[in-house]
């Protein structure tokens, strides 16, 4: 994995073997994510006009520019194709393994052992940051997806973001004054901590997970719906020295071995 793309960073490109960061146009970093959305398959010149520009009347050399300096930013090119392949009359596809979808975590965790269950003690300050990159993001997905074909895919991505941001944010900021008191089961394994929302199906996961999780990995939080696991783990990237999150989702029948796989291969 050369890259890690946070969409609504200030530098939204980190080069994970160097370090080194790079800001994009809000044209490149729209067609960039919208390449990852897609990772593994053509999009087609007429689909990135339409959800790039909405409509709005551009030429292809508007696309082919834009293709171009992504190329250009990656260390790509026109003639390799090593990372963008374009394939006349099937558009352009990002090739897998070389860039990862990533939001930063930029507060810092106090967390406090207390019986089996952990107090995490977060300042006011840190609670609205992360209210702030709540927000961000979901008015970065709202701006793409709200008004086109793939609304439905707005709707999952926006409750995702919603129940693991705001559930875990009222948790931190209101359940410490003793305003609500929301059901979420803490435990503690090794150096990582894991949250639950108390579904039996939760648990048999925490279960199988707690004895195979990197040391790197602070926190996994675990929702269950009807048909799906949510996941979401905050982990130490010895690279460039930072909290990272990644998001994932699964079906309930996904066998548990590849979700710890997954795990181990994202949050690392």
């Amino acid at each position: 994995m050369l890259w890690h793309f946070n969409p609504t960073a200030y530098h939204q490109l980190v080069n994970v073997v160097t370090g080194k960061v790079k800001r994009i146009k809000s044209t490149e970093s729209d067609t960039l994510y919208l390449l990852i959305s897609n990772e593994g398959h053509y999009v087609t010149k007429k689909s990135i006009m339409h959800e790039i520009w909405g409509g709005r009347p551009v030429s292809e050399n508007n696309i082919t520019q834009s293709i171009s300096q992504l190329r250009f930013l990656l260390g790509d090119s026109g003639k390799e194709q090593k990372i963008i392949k374009t394939k006349p009359r099937e558009g352009y596809m990002l090739l897998p393994g070389n860039i990862v979808l990533n939001q930063p975590i930029t507060s810092t965790f106090n967390v406090e052992e207390k019986n089996d269950h952990t107090i995490i003690n977060i300042e006011k300050n840190t609670n609205m940051l992360l209210l702030n990159e709540s927000i961000e993001s979901i008015k970065f997905f709202y701006r793409k997806y709200v008004n086109n074909k793939i609304k439905n895919l707005f709707f999952i991505v926006f409750l995702f973001i919603a129940t693991v941001n705001f559930y875990n944010i009222y948790n931190l900021f209101y359940q410490k004054k003793g305003l609500v008191n929301l059901p979420i089961i803490i435990k503690n394994e090794y150096n990582t901590h894991f949250h639950l929302d108390g579904e039996n199906a939760s648990e048999k996961l925490y279960l199988y997970l707690k004895d195979n999780i990197p040391d790197t990995i602070s926190h996994i939080l675990i929702f269950k719906n009807p048909d799906r696991f949510y996941l979401s783990c905050i982990y130490y990237n010895k690279t460039y020295k930072q909290d990272n999150a990644y998001n994932i989702s699964f079906t309930d029948d996904y066998p548990f071995e590849l979700i710890l796989g997954k795990i181990r291969e994202t949050c690392n």
